[in-house]
C-alpha cells in the first residue's frame, strides 16, 4: 500500500514538474518577447536619430548648394552687368593703368584717377568705340593720351572735357560723335590726329591752343556746324581735307596775323566745299597749297597768295563763284652773293581758277612762267590783269589752251 502511494506521489510530482517547466517556458518566452520588443524600440529610436542626422546633413548640403549657386549667379550677373556697363583696365609695366574697354550700354561713364593704386594715364584704342548710348564721359586729369578711335561713333556723346594734361589726341579719336557741340584742345597737344573729329556734325566751337603744330588729314572733315576757326602761330601743317565740307565755316583767322603764322603747308582739298567761307588769309610762310585746296568755296570773295608760295596745285580755286580779286605776289631773295632766287609761284596749274565766274581782276607776278590748261576757263567777267613785268616778259609766258578769258583781258 505504501508502495502504491509512493508511486502515485512521484507521478504527481513529475506532472507538477512538467507543468512548472511549461510555465517557466512560457515565462521565458514572454520575457524574451519583451526583451525583443524593447530591443526593437531602441533600434527604432536609434534609427530615427540617425535618420534625423542624415536629414539635417542633406538639408545643410542643399542649403550650401543653394548658397553656392546664388553666389555663382550673382557673380555671373555682376560680370554681365560689368561687361554691359563697366570699364575694364590694363596694367602697364611702368606702374600705370590704361582704360582697355568699356561696356556698350551705359549712359554715363566715370573713369577714376587710380585703379588699385595705379594712376590711369591712357585711354586705349577703341576703348569706348560704338558706345552708342553714352552721353557723358568723365576723363580724369591724370590722363595724358587719348588713343586711336577711343570714342569713335559715340553718337549721343554731348559732353566731354579733355584734361589739360593730355598731349596726344589719336587718329579717329572722336570720329562720328555727332552730338558733341564743342572741343577745347589742351595746351599740351602738338598734334590733332587724322579724322580726330570727322563727322562731328554738331560741333560749333573748336579752340586750338598755341603749341599745336599739326592738324592731320580729315581732322575736322564734314563738321557741318563749325562756323569759325582760329589758328595758333605754332601751327605748321594743315592736312588734306582737314576742314573740307564744313558747310558753315565762314571765317578762318590766325592768333596773330598772316605775318606771324608759321604755317607752311596747306594740303589737298583742305578747305574744299566750305560753301560759307568768306575770308581767309594764306600765311606769309606758306610754301605749298595743295590741289583743290579751296575748291568750291562759293562765298570766297578775295584771296592773296604771298610770295612764299612756290608750289600750288591744280583746281585750287575752281568754282569759287564769288571770287572777284586775286593777288599773286612775287619778288626775289638773295641766296648768296652771286645768286638771286625768284619768289612766288612759277606755274598757275590747270583749272586753278576754272569756273570763277565773278573774277574781275587778277594780279600776276612776273615770276610766273606758265599758265596751265583751262586755268581761267569760264572766267567771263575777267577784265583786268595787273602784271608786274614788261610786255616782253608777258609774251614769254607759256599759256596753254582754255585761257581765252585771260588773254583777252586788259593787261596792265
Amino acid at each position: 500500500m505504501d508502495e502504491e502511494k509512493k508511486i502515485v506521489v512521484e507521478e504527481q510530482q513529475e506532472e507538477n514538474n512538467k507543468a512548472q517547466e511549461k510555465v517557466d517556458e512560457k515565462t521565458s518566452a514572454s520575457e524574451s518577447e519583451n526583451n525583443t520588443e524593447k530591443e526593437n524600440i531602441w533600434v527604432r529610436k536609434e534609427d530615427k536619430g540617425w535618420a534625423e542626422k542624415i536629414r539635417k546633413k542633406q538639408q545643410m548640403k542643399k542649403t550650401a548648394g543653394n548658397v553656392f549657386m546664388t553666389i555663382v549667379f550673382i557673380c555671373i550677373a555682376l560680370g554681365v552687368l560689368h561687361s554691359l556697363f563697366g570699364i575694364n583696365f590694363d596694367f602697364k609695366g611702368d606702374g600705370t593703368a590704361m582704360v582697355k574697354e568699356a561696356g556698350k550700354y551705359s549712359i554715363m561713364y566715370y573713369i577714376p584717377d587710380e585703379v588699385f593704386g595705379r594712376e590711369v594715364t591712357h585711354i586705349g584704342e577703341k576703348a569706348f568705340a560704338d558706345c552708342k548710348f553714352a552721353k557723358t564721359v568723365r576723363i580724369p586729369d591724370s590722363v595724358t593720351k587719348i588713343g586711336k578711335s577711343a570714342f569713335e561713333n559715340c553718337q549721343l556723346l554731348t559732353e566731354i572735357t579733355i584734361p589739360e594734361g593730355v598731349t596726344e589726341i589719336g587718329d579717329w579719336a572722336f570720329y562720328g560723335c555727332k552730338s558733341i557741340t564743342s572741343a577745347i584742345i589742351p595746351a599740351g597737344v602738338t598734334r590733332i590726329g587724322e579724322c580726330a573729329f570727322t563727322y562731328c556734325e554738331s560741333i560749333s566751337n573748336v579752340v586750338i591752343p598755341e603749341g599745336v603744330e599739326n592738324i592731320d588729314d580729315y581732322a575736322f572733315y564734314d563738321c557741318d556746324s563749325l562756323t569759325e576757326i582760329l589758328f595758333p602761330d605754332s601751327l605748321t601743317r594743315i592736312g588734306k581735307y582737314a576742314f573740307s565740307s564744313c558747310d558753315l565755316l565762314s571765317n578762318v583767322k590766325y592768333a596773330g596775323d598772316a605775318t606771324t603764322s608759321n604755317l607752311t603747308y596747306i594740303g589737298d582739298s583742305a578747305f574744299g566745299f566750305c560753301d560759307s567761307l568768306k575770308d581767309i588769309q594764306i600765311g606769309y610762310k606758306v610754301e605749298y597749297v595743295g590741289d583743290s585746296a579751296f575748291y568750291n568755296c562759293s562765298s570766297l570773295t578775295g584771296i592773296e597768295i604771298p610770295s612764299s608760295v612756290h608750289d600750288m596745285g591744280s583746281s585750287v580755286f575752281q568754282n569759287c563763284t564769288s571770287l572777284r580779286e586775286v593777288f599773286i605776289h612775287g619778288g626775289s631773295e638773295r641766296v648768296d652773293i652771286n645768286t638771286v632766287r625768284p619768289l612766288g609761284i612759277a606755274v598757275i596749274c590747270s583749272n586753278t581758277f576754272k569756273g570763277c565766274t565773278s573774277l574781275e581782276r587778277i594780279s600776276i607776278s612776273k615770276n610766273v612762267t606758265m599758265i596751265g590748261e583751262d586755268a581761267f576757263l569760264g572766267c567771263d567777267a575777267l577784265a583786268e590783269v595787273d602784271y608786274d613785268g614788261s610786255k616782253s616778259d608777258w609774251d614769254k609766258i607759256t599759256v596753254l589752251n582754255g585761257n581765252d578769258c585771260l588773254t583777252s583781258a586788259n593787261i596792265k
